[in-house]
């Protein structure tokens, strides 16, 4: 009998030693400049916090090739968080984090008392004024029926749930989920809308029908199914070495209700043309940008942290206040126990941070253009990450800065040759974009993406091929992969389950069974699921159309039944949900087999030292 051929899945399992560091040098070795050779000194020397403060004036540069070179080395481990520079990180972003309600608080006091004047002549107060009616005629009323249809929970944890345990399952498992009492009303309203959820809350087991939703309604209060807290918790994520990043987790009907919120903020803004799930608008402009100059790319230090509570009030029209005042935690938890009431609107971690800042930076924006005479006249908004005119960006600025936000000078650019928005980074028309490590390169799945990092950046500049510099840096890493994977097996595109390659290098076989195209191979983890068979699996999957749907209330409640019954094998007619994702630390991989169409080839590695001015 023939000797059975182990699964190639097997070999994920060995551990190297962490290659971010020594990978790097050899990158920076390889580019063979100057400042590359610095930087490699220093990381040999183990003199981290020195690579930390590297960075590059892009307005001394006239070469896109070495402008690439020189701020790849610069940023290439700007985000790493392992090193250990003497850096109290958590402190360092708790100070941060009481330095934005600080200026949250100093921008409430300015926009109670007085507007001033801006240098531009025009009174701040016009500006806002101006701001304020593109608001209020984008969102109009806000009608609850319609944020219902966005009610939800994110993935993350909340108050009363780690975030093992983040999926919507869990969430509507809770004995007595979490809610602040400005919100306790409208989160009972949310919960009563889904009868098997307010059933299960309310401890009742038999048949639902409506009348016993009606007695229950009238004998339970919001105190009964929920637990009443003061707001949300701060806690902290690794950032980079010198500091972390600040998150509040929110209590669990309010990030429901947030997300309602959020969902109809996203959706208007689209009406104006800032589409929220699309980022390639601000990477297209901020790539013309650099072309030409005429357009400029701002971005925000702590932006989320940033938007005053004044500030909506200001801006926002009083149904739509009320309803951030009714969702919002006004309170926070810090790490030391410590509670606070914010200055703020929100933080990181709310369901509608992100919509709500892009609404106001779009239109504050938008109001300093409208008093200008300049011919650009776009303007793209995707968060904080801001574009627009670079005749209006002084005053711009100037409003922002007011209005109680700061600009991050470092990733703002209204001069030069060089833009950057939205992860992409831009000099004379080139993308320049580096590739960062943020995390220990010490596992074989880490070293697949690293190897796949260096032959995506490897073409970046180049009109055909590969830059040759970078050869032995990608062959180094690949050596340190499990046998098996040290040969590529798939195009781009498809991930980094395997080592990419050109079609004539794989050589790929065709797709089995009639399907059109070629049949790569990938190893992934696998993904542990269960089936629960109990009623919040069932709340999960019926969410959605439990939520208004009165011809499905009859089916509802058979499933429910029939779910307390005979388990969640019993046939009644709907959607049972593919499951739940146990959670679980010990990382199991699986073999798979991607079919794709398109294989698009990166060409040779090509040694030439030739700098292509721009």
């Amino acid at each position: 009998m023939g000797t059975k051929r182990p699964c190639p899945s097997r070999g994920m399992y060995r551990h190297n030693h962490d290659y971010a560091t020594s990978g790097a040098i050899r990158l920076f070795q390889a580019l063979g400049t100057d400042f590359g050779e610095t930087a490699a000194g220093l990381l040999e020397r183990g003199d981290f916090a020195a690579v930390l403060q590297l960075q590059v004036d892009a307005l001394t540069y006239d070469c896109a090739d070495r402008f690439r070179d020189d701020y790849f080395v610069a940023e290439h481990l700007s985000k790493f968080p392992n090193f250990d520079v003497g850096i109290d990180r958590v402190a360092v972003a708790i100070e941060k984090f009481r330095k934005a309600e600080k200026d949250c608080s100093e921008a409430n006091h300015r926009l109670k008392s007085h507007y001033g004047k801006a240098s531009t002549t025009l009174s701040v107060a016009s500006l806002i004024y101006t701001a304020r009616r593109k608001i209020e005629r984008l969102l109009g009323p806000l009608d609850w029926d319609e944020a219902e249809q966005y009610f939800g929970f994110g993935p993350g944890s909340t108050t009363s749930l780690k975030r093992t345990r983040g999926d919507a399952y869990w969430k509507f498992g809770a004995s007595k989920p979490h809610v602040t009492k400005e919100c306790a009303v409208l989160g009972f309203a949310a919960i009563r809308r889904i009868p098997t959820w307010f059933a299960r809350l309310a401890g009742f087991s038999g048949e639902l029908t409506e009348s016993v939703l009606e007695s229950l309604s009238e004998r339970v209060r919001p105190e009964d199914i929920f637990q009443i807290v003061p707001g949300n918790r701060v806690i902290t994520v690794p950032k980079n070495a010198k500091t972390d990043r600040v998150i509040a987790v929110e209590p669990d009907l309010n990030m429901f209700c947030q997300k309602g919120l959020g969902g109809v903020i996203r959706s208007r803004l689209k009406r104006a043309g800032v589409d929220l799930d699309d980022q390639s608008l601000n990477q297209r402009l901020a790539c013309e940008g650099s072309v030409n100059g005429s357009l400029a790319t701002l971005d925000l230090s702590a932006a989320s942290d940033s938007v005053a509570m004044q500030l909506v009030r200001e801006l926002l029209p009083p149904d739509w206040v009320e309803a951030i005042e009714t969702c919002r935690s006004p309170q926070g938890v810090l790490p030391n126990g410590e509670v606070i009431s914010y200055q703020k609107v929100s933080s990181m971690g709310n369901g509608f941070t992100f919509e709500l800042e892009s609404l106001i930076f779009w239109a504050l924006v938008h109001s300093v253009l409208d008093y200008s005479e300049t011919s650009e006249r776009r303007v793209a908004v995707y968060g904080d990450d801001l574009i627009f005119s670079v005749e209006i960006y002084e005053p711009v600025v100037e409003l922002l800065s007011f209005c109680g936000f700061t600009v991050n000078e470092k990733k703002s650019f209204a001069t030069g040759k060089f833009r950057e928005s939205c992860g992409s980074h831009f000099f004379s028309g080139r993308d320049v974009t580096p590739f960062y490590v943020r995390e220990s390169v010490d596992n074989p799945e880490r070293l697949l993406w690293y190897s796949n990092s260096i032959r995506r950046w490897a073409r970046k500049g180049m009109t055909w091929g590969l830059d040759g510099r970078l050869q032995d840096s990608y062959l180094s890493s690949v050596k340190l992969l499990p046998k098996f994977w040290q040969k590529p097996l798939i195009p781009d595109g498809l991930g980094d389950i395997a080592l990419i390659g050109d079609f004539d290098e794989v050589r790929p076989k065709k797709a089995p069974r009639g399907f059109s195209g070629w049949l790569g191979l990938g190893v992934s983890r696998k993904v542990n699921m269960f089936l629960p068979e109990d009623v919040p699996i069932l709340i999960k999957g019926l969410n959605n159309i439990a939520k208004s749907d009165d011809d499905l209330f009859s089916r509802i409640s058979k499933a429910v039944s029939s779910f307390r019954k005979d388990g969640i094998k019993k046939d009644v007619g709907v959607v049972v949900p593919l499951g739940v994702v146990k959670p679980t630390r010990d990382v199991k991989w699986q073999v798979v087999k991607p079919i794709t169409e398109q294989w698009e080839s990166f060409g040779p590695w090509i040694h030439s030292t030739a700098c292509l001015q721009l």
